[in-house]
């Protein structure tokens, strides 16, 4: 009786053995590269960072300092400091700034929901007029979740956390200055400057004055809308100077790095330019040869398949008087005086 299902293993493994392997491996089906005639790319990535160029903090603060106006006494309720909340998880009990959390609607249909709090300071020494000159130096951050509706009609929602600083330097003759922001998170509403509700994760700095330079690294993504009513989505990491602000050796005629675009079946679109330094990451994915020509053109890749199509995008209107300005200090001043003291008797 034991016998048996030893002798009946030893033919199923002889049998097994004598089997020739199934080869059933199917290759994936590699999808097209999308049709691109009648496509104008070159007005496409110049919109994608003119579009960049314009999305810091002040795009939340400014609707943000709107709303301080919307505000009543007692609705929303305001804090020193951080807001009480049990699932804040990383409250700090020491915050400078100032907060509302709430959630209340006013007599004509206005309401506010969640939690927003937000920090400024400034610092300005010297005289303008005097030959040391004048230093000024103002930062701020808004951070939180919350949203204000008029109706059913969002009319400000910021949901993550940003910070910008502008430093400025001025004496007679001379006036230069820095701005940088970085912004991780989505704004929406009708109070949003551009009314375009977006989600976003991107590094700015560019300077004006004595240099104009930008920087730009991250991504954005529209929730409705569209560049050449095709792209939801860019994506940069890039460095450029104006010519007059570039170096003899560097390349004056486009960026170094990259932009790309993503349409909406997903594909990417990436517009490889200079190399921005030795041993530039973009150099593992693409080969450098077809990109280091200072030309003012860039190599196109569709789903990483270059494309043999010139795409030469006028980026001009960065150095143009009034495309990269800083904002005003004055805008790092934010009154809650009106909103958050009850009203006399």
């Amino acid at each position: 009786m034991r016998a048996f299902p030893l002798l009946m293993a030893a033919v199923l493994l002889a049998g097994c053995e004598e089997d020739e392997p199934v080869d059933t491996y199917e290759p994936v089906e590699e999808l097209p590269v999308p049709d691109l005639a009648g496509m104008d790319l070159d007005a496409a990535f110049a919109e994608a960072l003119q579009q960049a160029a314009g999305t810091d903090l002040r795009k939340a603060w400014a609707a943000h300092s709107a709303s301080i106006d919307k505000m009543q006494p007692g609705c929303p309720n305001f804090y020193a400091g951080m807001p009480d909340l049990a699932d804040m998880n990383n409250r700090m009990d020491d915050a400078p700034g100032v907060s509302w959390s709430d959630t209340c609607t006013l007599a004509g249909g206005r309401s506010f929901g969640g939690w927003l709090y937000w920090e400024t300071d400034i610092e300005a020494q010297g005289d303008p007029e005097a030959p040391a000159g004048r230093s000024i130096d103002a930062t701020r951050t808004l951070n939180g979740d919350g949203s204000i509706a008029e109706g059913d009609e969002v009319w400000f929602e910021f949901d993550g956390e940003g910070s910008d600083s502008v430093s400025l330097s001025e004496s007679p003759g001379y006036t230069a200055w820095t701005y940088s922001s970085l912004v991780q998170g989505t704004m929406s509403g009708a109070g949003i400057d551009g009314g375009h509700d977006l989600r976003t994760d991107l590094a700015l700095a560019y300077t004006g004055g004595d240099t104009s330079t930008i920087e730009a690294r991250g991504n954005i993504y529209w929730f409705s809308h569209r560049i050449s009513d095709r792209f939801d989505s860019v994506r940069m990491d890039l460095r450029f100077s104006s010519p007059e602000s570039t170096a003899p050796d560097a390349c004056a005629l486009e960026p170094a790095g990259y932009i790309s675009l993503r349409d909406e079946n997903a594909y990417w679109y990436e517009l490889v330019f200079e190399p921005r330094y030795e041993g530039d990451a973009t150099g593992e994915d693409y080969e450098n040869d077809p990109y280091i020509g200072c030309d003012g053109c860039g190599t196109l890749y569709v789903r990483g398949l270059e494309q043999d199509i010139e795409v030469c995008p006028n980026l001009d209107f960065l150095w143009q008087e009034g495309t990269l300005t800083p904002p005003s200090v004055e805008d790092f001043v934010l009154s809650i005086r009106t909103a958050a003291e009850e009203e006399a008797p």
